[in-house]
């Protein structure tokens, strides 16, 4: 799903493990939240969200919750876990 996909690969320069950590925010993101972290109407804007990690992070998250998903999603790959 578009959704998913890391910055790395839609600039594609590459696909790696840090690739698979930020598909695997989105999941864990998805499951606490009930949605998906980047959403739009249309690919360009969706793009810019996930290029730029412009995500909501709901208050009812854990501070815990938090960090992970926003250590997941780092736009760098070389900062994630």
């Amino acid at each position: 799903t578009p959704n998913y996909l890391a910055p790395e690969v839609l600039d594609r320069r590459g696909h790696a493990v840090p690739s698979d950590i930020w598909a695997l925010g989105c999941a864990v993101y998805t499951a606490l939240t009930g949605h998906a972290p980047f959403e739009a109407r249309h690919r360009p804007e969706l793009y810019r969200s996930i290029r730029g990690a412009r995500y909501p992070l709901p208050p009812q998250l854990s501070p815990p919750a938090r960090a992970l998903i926003a250590h997941m999603l780092d736009p760098d790959p070389a900062a994630r876990p």
